[in-house]
């Protein structure tokens, strides 16, 4: 009997191990389908990036780089790319106990432990504060070309999941995100 309930045990913490992993990649096409709401008017580029970054975050197994806590967790995401002609994009995903950043283009994967974007930026979108992401795209997004960043915020309660995504052009002030940004 106590052998059973052993064999029992493994069964159930293997089939519960590989349901996340799998669960993974339905996250991701969440995100993908979250991102296509939040763009209002989408353009053929809209959608081409959009896909892009779901095809890259499946790639790069950015989720299973992270210690995630399916509990109580959140994790933030910001996808960037770079103009139509180098296919380049830029990631950094974190939560509370750890961050991960990826560069990806045709040729070469990078991941480190350093954000890809200046902190002003990531601290409010860790607030998810959208109000004063609105604010600094109005005022401090005057960079030619004018890239678009998406972010995502996921949040685990309990084993499930809540996901909101904002667009807003990239913002960056000298005075304030000069010494900050990659350093």
């Amino acid at each position: 009997m106590k052998t059973k309930i052993i064999i029992l045990i493994h069964f159930l913490l293997f089939t519960l191990g590989s349901s996340y992993a799998q669960n993974w990649s339905r996250l991701s096409k969440e995100i993908k389908k979250n991102q296509k709401k939040e763009t209002l008017k989408l353009t053929d580029y809209d959608n081409y990036y959009i896909d892009m970054y779901y095809k890259y975050r499946k790639e790069t197994g950015v989720f299973n780089r992270l210690n995630i806590n399916l509990k109580n967790d959140t994790i933030f995401i910001i996808e960037m790319h770079g103009d139509l002609s180098n296919n380049h994009y830029f990631s950094s995903a974190w939560n509370k106990l750890g961050l991960i950043s990826y560069e990806y283009d045709e040729n070469s994967l990078s991941y480190q432990s350093t954000p890809l974007f200046g902190v002003y930026m990531l601290k409010l979108v860790s607030e998810w504060d959208v109000e004063k992401i609105r604010v600094e795209e109005k005022v401090n997004s005057s960079m030619i070309p004018n890239t678009i960043i998406y972010a995502t915020r996921i949040i685990f309660e309990n084993k499930k999941c809540k996901i909101d995504c904002i667009r807003f052009k990239d913002f960056f002030n000298l005075e304030r995100d000069r010494m900050d940004f990659r350093k």
